[in-house]
């Protein structure tokens, strides 16, 4: 029972650096999503489903490089 504060703090940092790397991951989803309602946008009206997919994927990885320099997020 001697290391109990130490126990304590290593509990507390790892939760401030999970918490933290978490951030990253939701708001890389955020940005995702946005990236695939773009892209459903670009293609509602494309009638064949293959060529329907391929203008999806065209156009969600074209939104995601125009987003590539921006800031999405600051600390």
């Amino acid at each position: 029972m001697q290391a109990k504060g130490l126990v304590k703090f290593f509990v507390a940092a790892l939760i401030a650096v999970c918490s933290y790397q978490l951030m990253f991951t939701l708001v890389g989803a955020m940005q995702e999503n946005k990236a695939d309602n773009f892209a459903e946008q670009k293609v509602e009206n494309i009638e064949d489903i293959d060529e329907a997919n391929a203008a999806f994927k065209y156009e969600r990885r074209k939104y995601i490089d125009s987003i590539y320099n921006k800031t999405v997020f600051s600390l």
